[in-house]
């Protein structure tokens, strides 16, 4: 996340990265999980934030694309107004997709959730590397961890 608060404005010009939130905002939220859960305080605000930056209706793709179960669930979950900029929001829901990954059990190999999680990994991974592409053009003032 540092990354995108230190260089997000530079990263957000870049039309790759505008054309992946399009695409990701277009889609049901990244859920906190496997299955029908809601997503997270953050994923859901960085949501609602790229939906109104990028001019689509976030009550339209709710009550057109969600699952019906998730929609119920997502109800609940309050939102905030995102802190960051457009970039940040776009890592902090590829974050999300990682963390599925790993610790979610996103195993899915057939069906809807199959093409949904390739779908999803195929933006990470493109939204990753337009980051890596900035960083190797970036001079090293990067303080080791």
């Amino acid at each position: 996340m540092r990354f995108g608060k230190e260089h997000g404005d530079v990263l957000w010009e870049n039309c790759q990265i505008q054309a992946v939130a399009k695409e990701l905002m277009e889609i049901e939220c990244v859920g906190g999980g496997k299955g029908e859960n809601p997503p997270h305080l953050e994923v859901k605000s960085a949501t609602i934030f790229l939906r109104e930056l990028l001019g689509i209706d976030h009550d339209s793709v709710c009550s057109n694309i969600c699952r019906e179960q998730k929609k119920l669930q997502c109800s609940s979950v309050r939102s905030a107004n995102w802190e960051g900029n457009p970039a940040t929001a776009l890592l902090r829901i590829v974050y999300q997709i990682r963390c599925n990954l790993f610790h979610g059990d996103k195993l899915e190999y057939s069906g809807q959730e199959r093409a949904r999680n390739l779908f999803l990994i195929e933006r990470a991974i493109r939204t990753l590397s337009e980051v890596l592409t900035l960083i190797s053009g970036l001079e090293c003032n990067f303080e080791p961890f």
